[in-house]
């Protein structure tokens, strides 16, 4: 029986919460959700979008590229670990644009185009993010029990919550502490 990764049980269920995020998102900016655009009476659904992507998107990626990455990079390789950085860029490039929208709806309604590139740049987003956390699941959540020891495992795990992981999620990421992983 192999061996259980703490590290790849605190990644994965962040990435479950991700999903589940993106499916609810999807529903907001399809078939009938999409008619109506944010509004300030839309404010639970506007700071969760705000909350959820620093938590679940530009916190989960600090937290990947500082304590995750550098223990797997020479396993997987460096051009594995710069696609899936690069991946993170352009996750966080479609994020960034809609967490200000969501911002903006806090005080007045979107207007109808601001609405649409909303609903455009979330699709492109939900995509991206999905398909982004498949690739991290096979390359490197399902092979952490094979790529660290046990020990280096446990360390990695830990790092990984006193920076802001599960279960304790900070708000922004400018909530968390700097902290330098490990590395083998």
């Amino acid at each position: 029986m192999a061996r259980r990764s703490a590290l790849a049980a605190l990644i994965h269920e962040e990435h479950q919460q991700t999903l589940e995020f993106l499916n609810a998102l999807e529903e907001r900016v399809s078939g009938r959700g999409r008619r109506r655009p944010l509004a300030p009476d839309d404010r639970v659904l506007a700071e969760q979008l705000e909350a959820k992507i620093d938590a679940m998107i530009f916190r989960h990626f600090a937290i990947e590229e500082t304590v995750v990455f550098p223990l797997v990079q020479d396993s997987l390789g460096g051009d594995a670990v710069l696609m899936l950085i690069r991946e993170h860029e352009g996750v966080g490039s479609l994020a960034s644009p809609l967490r200000a929208a969501a911002h903006a709806a806090l005080c007045r309604p979107l207007t109808a185009q601001e609405w649409a590139r909303f609903c455009e740049t979330a699709e492109a987003f939900i995509d991206q993010e999905t398909f982004h956390i498949q690739k991290e699941e096979t390359l490197i959540v399902n092979r952490l029990p094979e790529l660290l020891d046990h020990r280096d495992d446990a360390a990695a795990a830990d790092c990984y919550i006193a920076i802001g992981g599960l279960p304790a999620m900070p708000r922004s990421p400018s909530d968390r502490p700097a902290v330098q992983a490990r590395t083998r």
